[in-house]
């Protein structure tokens, strides 16, 4: 009794009531599921969660399935688990839910206990709690990139069916998720789609604003994030003046600039969604004549998907992110930079090296490495793996700071 009254006392009366109130609002939302668990499963119920909001492979997805009349009455609805309600319905029988709420949200439960499917692309919401084996939990994942996965929870719960971009990256899949090859399928990405769609209304007037048919060209530059509001993910390498990868200082970044106005070029630098505010100091908000900074939000207040903005792009610029497999589909130049730790460049001698003798031997490396976590982290192991699938598959992996690419093989 007396360690309650001190915790009251440190807290305060208030705060200690909304803590109390959030402990009970857990132990209700709990029950509610289990509950609910006795309901039969909405065979039309299809569950979407894509980091909070309404975007990436489960968005593109949803907005086929409405647009192909799949969503309506007697045929499925659709259930979003959103960071805000704000959101409006774009298309029909569609309702929307927190993703993780604060308090009480006995409608969460019901969704999540009766849906016939959970779709996603980033959380598995359904990982730790008894799943219906009616249920099917789909992971559309949101990229093959060269990184580690960090911050990986245990997940009692893994999904039914998991969707990559070809063959090259089932055994990556099954290295990075620890996933059994029956499930995997490389139907693609849905996001993909939008590469090869006509401009629509929105990506006219996003072009018009921007002015964009006036450039010769337009690179899009879009890294991997470094600093994140999470520090679970965070990349403890990154230290930039600008909160830019390798434009680290303004001095630099003024004669990046002025090099684009001088070749009539237009930069297009896309943050990640998990990048902690790379423009906090004043002098980085300022405006650029030929380099733009977009962010999420202001993609979607256009009405936009970020990866209509890439149909734009006459070369793309990014690192060791996911998007560089999703753009050697367009066929366009494309360039990764190198800002991360000097350990790479042991890497890359250790990978030009390895072609000098059989394959094995890389393989053989790359179990050297793995018992040596003190050298390179799993981020560099990954990109390993990677660079060993591209050999066998025979598919060109860039490395590299050239402005063109540079192909391994």
């Amino acid at each position: 009794m007396s360690n309650l009254l001190q915790k009251i006392m440190k807290r305060g009366v208030k705060n200690s009531f909304k803590a109390a109130l959030n402990r009970l609002a857990l132990k209700v939302n709990s029950l509610a599921y289990k509950i609910f668990l006795w309901l039969p499963v909405n065979p039309n119920l299809i569950a979407f969660e894509s980091e909070g909001d309404l975007s990436d492979n489960a968005f593109a997805l949803y907005e086929y399935l409405a647009k192909n009349n799949y969503l309506g009455k007697s045929k499925y609805k659709a259930v979003w688990f959103v960071d805000s309600l704000e959101h409006n319905a774009p298309y029909p029988n569609t309702c929307f839910v927190y993703k993780f709420p604060r308090g009480f949200c006995i409608r969460r439960a019901y969704y999540l206990a009766t849906c016939k499917y959970f779709i996603y692309d980033h959380c598995n919401l359904l990982a730790n709690v008894k799943k219906r084996k009616e249920c099917m939990i789909i992971y559309l994942c949101h990229g093959v990139g060269f990184k580690g996965r960090k911050a990986a929870g245990h997940e009692i719960n893994k999904a039914d069916k998991y969707f990559t971009t070809g063959k090259l990256f089932h055994s990556w899949s099954k290295i990075l998720f620890n996933y059994d090859e029956s499930i995997i399928s490389d139907a693609g990405y849905p996001r993909n789609d939008y590469l090869f769609m006509p401009l629509n209304d929105s990506q006219r007037a996003f072009a018009s604003e921007f002015g964009l048919s006036s450039y010769k060209k337009i690179f899009l530059w879009m890294p991997t994030f470094r600093r994140s509001w999470s520090h679970a993910l965070d990349e403890n390498y990154f230290d930039s003046q600008t909160g830019l990868p390798v434009i680290s200082d303004f001095d630099s970044l003024d004669a990046f600039n002025n090099y684009l106005a001088a070749n009539n070029a237009l930069c297009i630098f896309k943050m990640h969604h998990l990048q902690a505010d790379l423009f906090s100091q004043s002098k980085s908000r300022k405006s650029y004549s030929n380099f733009i900074f977009l962010q999420d939000s202001d993609i979607h207040k256009r009405n936009l998907q970020p990866y209509q903005i890439i149909t734009f792009a006459d070369c793309l610029i990014t690192d060791y992110s996911s998007i560089s497999a999703d753009f050697y589909l367009l066929d366009n130049p494309l360039s990764h930079t190198r800002d991360f730790n000097h350990e790479l460049d042991s890497l890359i001698k250790l990978l030009l090296l390895s072609f000098l003798f059989p394959r094995v031997r890389l393989l053989l490396s790359y179990a050297a490495i793995d018992l040596r976590k003190q050298a390179l982290d799993q981020r560099y192991k990954s990109l390993l793996v990677t660079v060993w699938l591209s050999m066998r598959a025979k598919v060109p992996l860039c490395l590299g700071e050239a402005p063109a690419p540079v192909s391994v093989l």
